[in-house]
This record gives C-alpha cells, structure tokens and sequence, in this order.
C-alpha cells in the first residue's frame, strides 16, 4: 500500500499536466458567436465609452497551466451606423494600439488574415512582466459594427502550443 502511494505521489508531482484539457465549444448569446476553450470560461461586462454613448463590452476567459496561459474573447457592438462599422481599418487598428498601451508590449507581427470569409488583423507582441518574457497573439475582426477580438496570452516557452490554434481558429460568428 506504501509502495502504491508513493508511486501515486510521484506521478501526480513529476507528470506534467496535459494542458490540451477538456476543450469545448462555448457559444455566447451576447456576441451570437462559439468558440473552443479548455474549460468554463469566466465572463465580464463593462461599458465602453463611444461616439454613440456607453457600448457594453464583454469579456470571456478561460485559462490552462494554473492560468499562465489566458485565452480571452471580447465583443462589443457598436451598431452598423458607427464610425467603426465605416472604419474597419481603423477600428482594428485601435484594437492594436489599446493591446499595446495596455500590455505595454513590442509589436513583433502584424498582418491581415482571412476567417471563414471574414477579414481581420493578427497582431503579435513580445510583453516583459515579472513573471518573464510573454506572448500576446490578438486576433481582431469587424462584422456589422460588431468588434470580435481572441487573444492568447502565453510564456514565451508556450508560444507554439497547439492548442492556441484550437482557440484561434474555433472562432464561429452566429449559430
């Protein structure tokens, strides 16, 4: 029975964890979209200030490795009207410029990529926190006013993990 413990002791301690998880496909009724995630994701509302008045934002995460790595998905909708539905360029281009400021990262990677019909932005950057050099990958796409961003933060040592292109790709705008 010791032998038998002892042995269990050393797996769960010395076996790494399987970070492909469970992933599932999770839909979100306040964007009409699905994407795959490791686990339940954790969802945040906030409002965004805009030309229109407050837009609501929603964040949703969900996270492997004891949440070293982060996949996050926003939206928000700020109507066919807007001034970002009449600049998407601009729109997406904001969308980099607020992960930079906000990461305080170096952009490592920018170009424009194409989603089942949808065109979008992928942006990479290079991030120094305390904790070491990280990756930020940030897809952004606009659809009718309506602003789709996913992002893998990740340690640099995980960047080439596929699972990030589970996530990445799953993306599924609608039912």
């Amino acid at each position: 029975m010791k032998t038998i413990l002892i042995t269990l002791f050393f797996v769960i301690l010395v076996v790494p964890m399987d970070a492909s998880g469970a992933w599932e496909v999770f839909y979100f009724p306040e964007g009409g979209f699905s994407l795959s995630m490791p686990n339940e994701p954790s969802k945040r509302s906030y409002k965004v200030k805009a030309a229109k008045g407050l837009v609501e934002t929603f964040s949703f995460q969900s996270c492997l490795l004891e949440c070293e790595i982060g996949y996050t998905a926003t939206f928000a909708d700020f109507g066919i009207n807007s001034n970002i539905a009449k600049n998407p360029e601009e729109a997406m281009e904001f969308a980099k410029s607020g992960a930079q400021r906000s990461t305080n990262g170096k952009l490592t990677f920018e170009a424009f990529i194409k989603h089942k019909d949808i065109v979008g932005k992928e942006h990479k950057f290079s991030v120094e926190t305390h904790q070491g050099l990280y990756v930020l990958i940030q897809r952004v796409f606009l659809v009718d006013g309506r602003i789709y961003e996913i992002n893998v933060s990740t340690p640099i040592k995980y960047q080439f993990m596929p699972e990030h292109n589970i996530f990445l790709d799953s993306l599924k705008i609608g039912r």
